[in-house]
């Protein structure tokens, strides 16, 4: 039928647009993990500058 065969292009099109979100999503975890580590970091080194 069509309506079955325009169904299933349909789910296979929310399932690719779901994977690639997920993929983006992933990739922000990442990038977010990367910054809060380099912004402990940073905390550390300030607590260790002394101001003159």
């Amino acid at each position: 039928m069509v309506i079955s065969a325009e169904r299933e292009t349909r789910l296979a099109r929310l399932n690719i647009e779901i994977t690639e979100q997920e993929s983006i999503l992933s990739s922000l975890d990442g990038k977010k993990a990367r910054l809060r580590a380099e912004l402990e970091e940073y905390r550390n080194m300030d607590s260790s500058i002394s101001l003159v």
